[in-house]
């Protein structure tokens, strides 16, 4: 009697290793679902059992699946925030590339363009004109900027910021930005200082001092040298700035007051508020 009860344990054991077995197999994805009833039978699984298996079985992998799925969604989602911006950066280079080097066929075309005598000289102007305010603006602006450059990076040496230079090219960049540049660069001197120094008061001093000059920079500085060239209204700046952000992203914050100077050029000479003498 004990020993046929000894039988009979071996017996549900080797069937206990069996199922494990061919359930790790299934799940393994080693047999297929139909191989796994198959086998299940032979070693006398009951129906009710293996339906549950394949039933768990079949909502892990729909649980991986998912999974892969949210990560593909994840990567697709990065993938189309950093694809537009490099697609607007590459337009943004290909279109100056090229006008630059079809600027006087360009201008020809536009010209020619019309018929009226008129017409033709008053698009010249506004193209002559545009060319002037834009070399202008931008090599008293790029001077400007590299001073304000200058002086992020002598904080950052005073203060003991790391990387100096560093600081000096990002303030020189940023500053073409108007309004956001310097907050964006007062943020980056804070939080680096927060990394850096051990203490909040310590971490302050850096952009603190850039906000003086910027201040400087910005009220005093800058329209005392191109409010004799140009004058920008400061709502018009703005509103150009959130348009073209808007439209091109860090590009189009570059590119906001150029374009803005273009525009108010051109409408500067379609609707004049006194017509000039046109010269015979």
């Amino acid at each position: 009697m004990a020993r046929e009860q000894r039988k009979l344990d071996a017996i549900r054991d080797r069937r206990s290793e069996l199922e494990n077995h061919y359930i790790d197999e299934l799940v393994a994805g080693r047999i297929s679902r139909r191989q796994f009833m198959r086998k299940g039978a032979v070693i006398g699984m009951s129906t009710g059992l293996m339906g549950a298996i394949l039933a768990a079985c079949g909502n892990a992998n729909s649980g991986g699946s998912s999974s892969s799925s949210s990560g593909a969604s994840s990567s697709a989602a990065a993938f189309s925030i950093v694809t537009p911006a490099i697609g607007q950066i590459f337009t943004f280079f290909g279109t100056l590339f090229f006008t630059l080097l079809g600027r006087t066929r360009l201008r020809r075309v536009l010209v020619a363009f019309f018929d009226d005598r008129e017409a033709r000289l008053r698009m010249l102007k506004i193209m002559n004109d545009i060319e002037h305010n834009l070399t202008s603006y931008l090599s008293m602006v790029a001077i400007i900027n590299f001073v304000v450059g200058i002086a992020a990076g002598v904080i950052a040496w005073l203060v003991g910021l790391p990387d100096p230079v560093a600081w000096a090219v990002l303030g020189f960049i940023l500053n073409f930005i108007p309004y956001i540049g310097a907050l964006l660069m007062e943020a980056a001197l804070f939080f680096v200082g927060l990394v850096t120094f051990p203490t909040l008061s310590y971490a302050l001093v850096a952009p603190l001092l850039f906000v003086v000059f910027a201040t400087l920079e910005g009220h005093f500085i800058t329209p005392s040298i191109v409010g004799r060239r140009l004058t920008l209204n400061p709502l018009t700046v703005f509103l150009s700035l959130v348009f073209w952000t808007w439209l091109w992203g860090p590009v189009g914050a570059f590119l906001a007051v150029p374009l803005l100077i273009v525009g108010l050029v051109a409408v500067g000479h379609l609707f004049p508020s006194d017509d000039p003498a046109l010269p015979e």
